[in-house]
């Protein structure tokens, strides 16, 4: 039985899925939650630079939702911006 070697990526890759996941187990209560779940959903099939971009849209969304409060949306957004770069 051979273990699956995860590198630092592909966890980095997880952990962006599960806040797309998160995303879409919301209730779509306005355009732009309909908007990023849109954005996850779409997301959730990419890898390496395609994720990474897609990431970049996912971020310019999740603006859009200000609103979203709370520990889960701390958490959430923070790992979509240290996974996209941004500071």
């Amino acid at each position: 039985m051979t273990a699956a070697v995860v590198n630092n990526q592909d966890k980095r890759e997880q952990r962006v899925k599960n806040v797309f996941r998160v995303i879409l187990q919301h209730k779509a209560s306005s355009r732009f939650w309909r908007g990023a779940q849109h954005f996850a959903r779409g997301g959730l099939e990419l890898e390496g630079k395609a994720l990474k971009d897609w990431v970049w849209g996912m971020m310019w969304m999740m603006c859009s939702l200000k609103y979203w409060r709370g520990d889960e949306a701390r958490r959430c957004k923070k790992v979509l911006k240290e996974y996209g770069g941004v500071r």
